[in-house]
């Protein structure tokens, strides 16, 4: 096996190991969402945010659950797939900042958006729209990129075991917040 080929192989066993975060991101912004009353940080007294709407996936390593309701992550069915040890794999969410909201399906595995829908469409012309569009996609972007780093900061420091998973499955257990 040549170097690059080595190389290949590594990357790849890197992102199978990994391959957990994006459902366990989908789980925090959900749990945050909720206990936040639809309020997540994206950094010190910055704020969005955010909700699942419409439909919900989650999976193990033999079933699917997919749900759909106006608040899928309300419903016991949700709560009770996690208790089963289902984590969400793709989410239809609404991410609002001030008056600017964006709607999208978000999938774990791939951390990729479809269907985006940008908060405006704008009246100028096809070139002015253009960019307008691409500087609303590179809004939430940017506001995705917050979270994320969030979550990964927190997911890779001790407070993740001392402090929110066992706030987490105290949530999971009551199906909600209290």
């Amino acid at each position: 096996m040549t170097e690059a080929s080595k190389a290949g192989v590594a990357l790849l066993d890197r992102i199978e190991a990994s391959r957990f975060l994006g459902p366990e991101f989908l789980l925090w912004l959900w749990f945050e969402s909720d206990r936040g009353g639809g309020r997540v940080a994206v950094a010190e007294g910055a704020f969005v945010e955010l909700w699942f709407e419409d439909a919900l996936t989650l999976t193990d390593a033999a079933t699917e659950v997919r749900l759909k309701a106006p608040t899928p992550t309300a419903t016991p069915e949700a709560f009770e797939a996690v208790r089963q040890g289902k984590r969400p794999q793709v989410a239809k969410l609404r991410l609002t900042e001030g008056t600017q909201s964006w709607v999208f399906t978000y999938r774990a595995e791939t951390a990729g958006w479809s269907g985006v829908t940008v908060p405006t469409e704008f009246a100028g012309d096809e070139e002015e729209g253009f960019f307008e569009r691409m500087r609303l996609l590179e809004a939430l972007e940017a506001r995705w990129a917050e979270l994320w780093a969030r979550f990964f900061a927190l997911r890779t420091s001790r407070a993740w075991s001392r402090r929110v998973l066992p706030e987490l499955r105290a949530w999971v257990t009551r199906g909600g917040p209290s």
